[in-house]
């Protein structure tokens, strides 16, 4: 996107603790924002216009056990031969946005891309897992699948408690063979899948999800305690 900045990591870091020191004394999600700040109705903007960061906090809940329904979307997920889905692009949320409107319409509480080869790829705005012969199954990263950071958390820790993953790709009709599922993001954390369409799991109770679901919760508990 070409919105290189002068912040460093670290400068950045301390501007979260800024932020923090702030709010209530509560976990937040927060948002850091780069783009350029002046008027411009180019599609083409100059250059030579400063390019600044901000950052918001937004109160989260932690440790929802609670599962979730998703529906199977119609809304295909965005192409990265159209907008590289790598780039967290505040533009591309339009496309998570329909889909999570619509399955909400239908009574569901998230919606499940499929991408142009009709491969399942992620939740609305959440990577993906399954359960399948006692390890986990997961879609593979490629073009049009969000590398996200809780995603790799996992399997790092499903590394660690020896867990099997196989990253692969995923097709809907597998769905009904799965004996379970969830959905990860820093936001969402783990919540597991209780139905896809008319596919229903027991994932909340299953060993596996609980398994990794504790370690998960260990590690980050362990690494989001306020400084002194």
């Amino acid at each position: 996107m070409d919105l290189s900045h002068r912040w460093t990591v670290e400068r950045l870091e301390r501007g979260v603790l800024e932020l923090l020191a702030g709010c209530p004394k509560t976990t937040h999600y927060i948002r850091p924002i780069a783009y350029r700040p002046q008027p411009e109705i180019l599609l083409t903007p100059s250059r030579s216009l400063p390019v600044t960061v901000c950052m918001f906090g937004v109160g989260a809940t932690r440790d929802d056990d609670r599962s979730l329904t998703a529906q199977v979307s119609s809304v295909t997920r965005v192409s990265s031969a159209a907008i590289p889905v790598r780039w967290k692009v505040c533009g591309a949320y339009a496309n998570s946005f329909i889909a999570q409107t619509r399955a909400e319409e239908k009574g569901f509480d998230t919606a499940i891309f499929l991408d142009r080869e009709r491969r399942v790829c992620e939740a609305s705005v959440a990577n993906l897992f399954f359960v399948a012969d006692r390890g986990l199954v997961t879609p593979r990263l490629d073009a049009d699948v969000f590398p996200g950071l809780t995603r790799s958390l996992l399997l790092r820790l499903a590394a660690e408690l020896g867990i099997a993953v196989s990253e692969r790709p995923v097709r809907p009709e597998e769905l009904a063979r799965f004996e379970g599922a969830f959905v990860c993001s820093t936001l969402t954390e783990i919540r597991p899948l209780r139905a896809i369409d008319g596919v229903v799991y027991a994932s909340a109770s299953h060993p596996l999800v609980r398994r990794l679901l504790a370690a998960f919760r260990d590690l980050t508990h362990e690494r989001s305690a306020y400084p002194a």
